[in-house]
């Protein structure tokens, strides 16, 4: 059986990624960085319906199979920096709070997954982006330090 999943966030996530990036700048004052235009759709799902999708997979999947794993939330990388300033500080504006950098030559205008062999198996998505997003801020606020002096 093969899995195929992209853009998983939540608690642990080392601040490389866009999400735990754009929190831990909100955290510390500083803006949030996005390469390009801000334009590039990404399709994002929580490391809870991750799992439980993987467990899904591993009980009932079907030898030979393909199982994409991903959610229907697929959006902007400046929404998702307007949605994170949203909940964190809402008095500022996104213009003030993000720096746009020269794009990667690598980056993919749109990440996106079909993923009707999963609901196939019952697979339902139970987190909502709003959820799963509120619950990855409260971990990266009471775990300001959790990366500090962490090697990968």
């Amino acid at each position: 059986v093969i899995t195929r999943g992209n853009n998983v966030y939540g608690k642990y996530q080392y601040t490389d990624k866009v999400i735990p990036k754009f929190i831990t700048a909100i955290l510390n004052g500083k803006k949030m960085t996005i390469h390009g235009d801000g334009k590039h759709v990404r399709n994002f799902i929580h490391v809870d319906d991750t799992v439980a999708a993987i467990e899904l997979i591993l009980c009932k999947g079907k030898p030979k199979m393909i199982y994409n794993v991903g959610s229907k939330d697929e959006m902007k990388v400046i929404d998702i920096a307007a949605i994170l300033l949203k909940f964190m500080k809402s008095n500022f504006s996104i213009e003030d709070c993000i720096v746009y950098v020269k794009d990667r030559c690598f980056n993919d205008c749109r990440y996106s997954l079909v993923t009707s062999a999963l609901e196939g198996l019952g697979w339902k998505q139970m987190v909502s982006f709003e959820e799963g997003l509120q619950r990855t801020i409260d971990w990266y606020t009471t775990h300001p330090n959790y990366w500090k002096n962490k090697s990968i």
